[in-house]
This record gives C-alpha cells, structure tokens and sequence, in this order.
C-alpha cells in the first residue's frame, strides 16, 4: 500500500488540486468584456431583433464551445470579443450573460448546443457581412468586420470569408474591438 509521506496529507492534496484548476475551474484568464454603453444603435442595423437574438446566442456558444482546459490566449481573447459581440448585438442574451458571468468567476461553461456547426456559422456571418456593407453606414460597416473577423477565427479554411475579411482590411482597417469590448460608460 502507498503511503504519503508525513508532510503531505489528503486534504493537501484537495487544496492543491482544488487551485490549480483541475476540479471544473477554467485554465485560463478570462476578461470580461465590458458593455456599460451600446456600440451600435440598433435602428441603424440592417438587421432585425430576431436576427441580433439568434446571432448573439450563436456566438456565445461558439465562445464557450471553442474553449478547452488547455485553451490558449488566443482563443481566451476571442471568447472575450465573441461574447462581447453577443452581448452588444442582444444585451439580456442567456447564453451570453450566463457565459460570461460563469467564466469572470472561473468556472467552465458546460458545453452548450448550437443551431450550427462553426464552418456553417461562419459562413452565415459571412454573408450577413455582405449584407451590411451593402446596406452601408458606418454601425453596418462596422458590424461586418466584426462578423468578418469572426467567420475567418470559426472556419480559416472558408476561402470566400477570408477573401472578403483581408479586402475589409484593405478598405476599412482592423475592426477596431475596444468598442464592443471595452465600453465603458462616459
């Protein structure tokens, strides 16, 4: 039979099993994003309510569902912006508050159902990017490269997401995340 030495008990083990994150805890830093002021009006949005809903909690899941025990720093940040996203698009979104709340306390989400995989989510924001930038105005134009950015980090391989996020580059610039993300009040 094992037997620990005399400086190691089993409640010390708990203790150092319980604080280094392999009971349930996330393994990673999470930020939350923070969303005291809307970055967009949503009268000015070629996209109704419904649309906002169902995108916000598709990509909040997407954001949690993308996060491992051993996730890195990147995919944190994306979970922030992703998240944060969600919650500008549909501030009382569910999936969204209860994702962030969960992970700002440093517990992992449970993995959560989608209506669509990430290859087919990325290719529905891709196409609701198009949408906005032909409907113009700076709000749409800004959503895009949001949605834009986020298609390319669901599904790199989708070469027509790609093809349209580097042109939006080109055109606009990086999406400027500090509005969705860092919105604090003024």
């Amino acid at each position: 039979m094992f037997r620990f030495p005399h400086f190691i008990s089993h409640r010390s083990i708990g203790l150092v099993l319980a604080f280094s994150g392999l009971q349930g805890s996330v393994a990673g830093e999470y930020r939350p994003p923070v969303v005291d002021e809307r970055a967009f009006d949503y009268a000015d949005l070629a996209l109704m309510e419904v649309e906002r809903e169902k995108l916000a909690t598709n990509l909040a899941g997407f954001a949690v569902n993308s996060l491992e025990k051993r996730a890195g720093e990147r995919q944190w940040e994306n979970a922030r912006k992703f998240i944060g996203l969600a919650l500008q698009l549909h501030a009382r979104n569910r999936g969204a508050l209860i994702a962030n709340a969960q992970l700002a306390r440093g517990v992992q989400p449970k993995p959560v159902a989608t209506d669509y995989q990430p290859a087919v989510l990325a290719e529905l924001l891709r196409a609701r990017a198009a949408t906005l930038i032909a409907a113009g105005g700076d709000p749409n134009l800004r959503l895009a490269g949001y949605f834009l950015f986020a298609a390319v980090e669901m599904d790199p391989e989708n070469e027509d997401a790609v093809f349209e996020f580097e042109l939006y580059r080109i055109d606009h610039g990086e999406p400027e995340w500090s509005a969705v993300t860092d919105a604090e009040k003024k």
